[in-house]
Parts: C-alpha cells; sequence; structure tokens
C-alpha cells in the first residue's frame, strides 16, 4: 500500500522523516488497553521490534488500528454483534472514539454541551446507578406514591414507586411538616414530625415520643405536667420561635436537647422536682433568658455555648441542691430593665460568667443572694463586674441605679482584690452590698 499521494516513488517506510513528514505520513494507532494518538511511520517503526510488514487496503466498514507489536491491520468496525471491534451508535458529528480502560472498549467522548446531561432517559424519569459507568432510569411516579426501595438479590436494592397504603400509614401524606420514617425496632414505617410551623403544647408521653425528630417549632413549645415521662429527648430540635417551657413535670429526671440553638423567648424550667440533668450544650441566644427554678434534686447547671439575653433577663432560683452554675462565653443581659439572678440556693458554691467575656448588665443589676459562695467566687463577680468600664463594647457599669448585691445565706465576705473591686464601684457611684 502506498502510504503518500501524489506522483512520487513510494519511499519505504525507513526513508519516511519524522522530522519533515507527508501530511499523509501520520495514521492513528492505538495501544492494546490505552489511548488512540498520533505517531510518524517512522516512529512506528522505531517502536516496533520487527519490520512492519506491508498492509494492504481495508474494506469498507473497515477501521485502521493497532495489532500486536504495534503492527496497524484493518480490524471491522460494527455498531454491536457480529464480532470486530465495536463502535457505539450516535451522531458521530457529535462525538469521536476512545478507548475506555476500565471497561477496555470504545466509547463515544460527547461534546461539552451534551456531556452536561443524561443522553438517554425520557421526561420526568429519574436516573441512578445500577453498575460502575451505567445509568438505568426509574419512570416518574403517580400522585399518592411514595419512593422506596426494593430488593431483587441479596445484595442488590433498587429504588421503586409505591402505594402509600401498601403497608405504609396513610394519614398525614400531605403534611409537608411530616417525613415518612423506619419506626424503633426497624419493622415498618411511620410519619414523623419534623417542622411545626405554630406553637404547640404536648399531651402525654405518646405525643411526647411522635415528636422525637422535630427540627423547628413556630411558637410556644410547651411540656406541663405529664405523668410518667422520665425524659425529655429532641436530639434534632434547633430553634423554638417563643418559649421552651418544661414545668410541672413530677417525674422529669433529665433534659436533653443537644442541637437548640435559639428561643425567641426563655428556655425555661421550674417546678421539676426530680430533675437532675440539663443538656443543652449548643444553646446559643435565649432572647429571653435561661430560668431555672424550683428543682430541688438539681446539683449542676452549664450552658456551654450560652451567650446572651436580648430582651429579658436572667435568673437562676429556688433550687435547693444547686452546686455550681456555669456560662463560660456569658456575654450578657443587653435588656435595660432586667438584672443577671442567682437566687436561694442554699448550696450554690461556684458561678463562672466567663474571664471578663462579660459586656453588659442590662437592667444594671448583679444579684447574688441566699447563697454559699465562697471569698473567690465573691472576688472574682467583683472583678467582673469592674471590668464593665466603658471601653470599646463594654457597658459602663457606674452611676446611680447600678448595683451589686452578693450577700445573704452563708456566702463569705471579699477579700484582697476583692475589697479593692468593692471600693472601685462605690467610686463610680454604685450601691455595693455584701456579707460583713
Amino acid at each position: 500500500m502506498n502510504y503518500q499521494s501524489g506522483p512520487e516513488e513510494p519511499k519505504r517506510i525507513d526513508e519516511l522523516s519524522p522530522r519533515a513528514p507527508l501530511a499523509t505520513d501520520f495514521i492513528p494507532i492505538c495501544p492494546a488497553n490505552g489511548p488512540t494518538y498520533k505517531a510518524s511511520l517512522k516512529e512506528i517503526a522505531d517502536l516496533t521490534p520487527s519490520p512492519i510488514p506491508p498492509i494492504g487496503p481495508g474494506n469498507v466498514g473497515q477501521i485502521l488500528s493497532v495489532g500486536g507489536g504495534l503492527s496497524p491491520e484493518w480490524v471491522t468496525a460494527s455498531a454491536g454483534g457480529g464480532g470486530g471491534t465495536v463502535l457505539p451508535d450516535g451522531d458521530a458529528i457529535n462525538s469521536c472514539l476512545v478507548w475506555h480502560v476500565p471497561t477496555g472498549a470504545w466509547v463515544p467522548a460527547r461534546l461539552v454541551q451534551e456531556a452536561q446531561h443524561i443522553h438517554s432517559g425520557g421526561v420526568g424519569t429519574i436516573p441512578y446507578q445500577i453498575g460502575e459507568h451505567k445509568t438505568a432510569h426509574l419512570n416518574i411516579g403517580t400522585k399518592g406514591q411514595i419512593l422506596t426501595v426494593e430488593q431483587l438479590a441479596p445484595t442488590m436494592f433498587l429504588p421503586k414507586w409505591a402505594d402509600a397504603a401498601a403497608g405504609l400509614p396513610a394519614s398525614s401524606i400531605a403534611d409537608a411538616s411530616k417525613v415518612l420514617s423506619v419506626t424503633a425496632d426497624g419493622t415498618g414505617a411511620e410519619w414523623v414530625q419534623r417542622y411545626l410551623p405554630s406553637g404547640l403544647t404536648v399531651r402525654d408521653k405518646s405525643h411526647l415520643d411522635s415528636l422525637s425528630q422535630l427540627q423547628f417549632v413556630g411558637g410556644l413549645f410547651n411540656h406541663n405536667n405529664l405523668a410518667g415521662v422520665t425524659e425529655i429527648t429532641y436530639n434534632s430540635l434547633q430553634s423554638v420561635q417563643s418559649r421552651f417551657w418544661v414545668q410541672n413535670m413530677p417525674d422529669l429526671v433529665e433534659i436533653n436537647t443537644p442541637a437548640l440553638n435559639y428561643t425567641y423567648a426563655s428556655y425555661e424550667v421550674t417546678n421539676c422536682q426530680k430533675l437532675v440533668k440539663i443538656n443543652s450544650p449548643s444553646l446559643n441566644v435565649a432572647d429571653q433568658g435561661v430560668r431555672i427554678g424550683n428543682c430541688s434534686q438539681l446539683e449542676h447547671i452549664s450552658f456551654e455555648s450560652f451567650r446572651c439575653v436580648r430582651v429579658g433577663g436572667q435568673t437562676i432560683d429556688n433550687c435547693a441542691l444547686l452546686k455550681s452554675v456555669s456560662f463560660p462565653v456569658f456575654e450578657g443581659v443587653f435588656a435595660s430593665a432586667f438584672a443577671l439572678s442567682f437566687l436561694n440556693c442554699p448550696m450554690l458554691s461556684s458561678i463562672y460568667i466567663g474571664r471578663n467575656s462579660l459586656r453588659n448588665i442590662g437592667g444594671k443589676a448583679l444579684n447574688a443572694t441566699g447563697l454559699a459562695l465562697p471569698a473567690e467566687n465573691v472576688n472574682y463577680l467583683l472583678a467582673q463586674v469592674v471590668n464593665l468600664d466603658g471601653t470599646i463594647g463594654k457597658q459602663n457599669f457606674s452611676g446611680a441605679g447600678f448595683s451589686v448585691n452578693i450577700s445573704g445565706g452563708t456566702t463569705a465576705a471579699p477579700t484582697g482584690q476583692g475589697i479593692t473591686d468593692k471600693n472601685t464601684l462605690v467610686a463610680r457611684g454604685c450601691t455595693v452590698t455584701l456579707n460583713p
């Protein structure tokens, strides 16, 4: 076969120059399991351990490829079946062929515009993978159906549409606030509440259990006098648009709201005489404060992320066994009419409100009365108030109407720097009341 055109005498392969090739000197070659590329016949000769034998003209439907030892050969191209090299179906104008190593086959490389879309499937169908580089399509379902999974083999699970009434709870299918979930025992399905557009008062334990996956409540979220309830847990609850309120719960032992970040009113727990644990590590802002009172068995209160109260006060009171309160990143009360108060907890010996993180006490008053604070904790509280000196970002805690009351109970008198800080506050015009 003459690899050149024109009237010149044919050159032998070893006479073709890769440095000054003719336009027809280049032929495509495709190593086994590799991508197609172009090379001059001279380069092919250099790569071939034995001389390249002459090759005659191919037949209609054949393409020039590379056989064993990189020798060129004609192979039959077909659209599938009948042996030979299979060329994929497709518009030849919009595609070229590339060798796909994982599958050992020619595949079309589509233009960018077409590569952004799945080439097959009808309007409304849902594509899903059935294997590596293999996509199937699920036809669109009909009204009232839900998407579920069908097991065709031990390791093969495929999506399918099913009627909601076929073994699934049919109630509230159209309720956008609910999602379908597997039951706790794994034997069935149930609709669970995720979103409440308005407030809610929990009725009983069964009602409480049905709300376990709540994420958002659009109003007052009230738990009141639920007999037999020992635990309130909302692992997914993130926001309450009013008050999160737990009150008058005779059997309640613990409260868990690990993801709760914001309440637009207060986080309030009152009159729970068996309560020993409150776990709310993510609470960042309670617009009207954290109010915990009359919980006689509660010994420790800690809100690790609690920063501020926007429009209310901050009060912990009347917890007989309470020993410690910790708000390590607390910045303050920012409403002008409300104080920061810790009241009538006769065993409370530790109050921690951060190390110089306090920026404001809007109600102009720190009250810590009827407690059991040692001198070190009294000194610490006085130092936090003195630090409110009006510098950038901080309140100027001074003048008429500003007061500090750390007295009553068995609380100790200040010592050392605490006495100095007391005198500083007095010099600023504040009223300071301490135990002698």
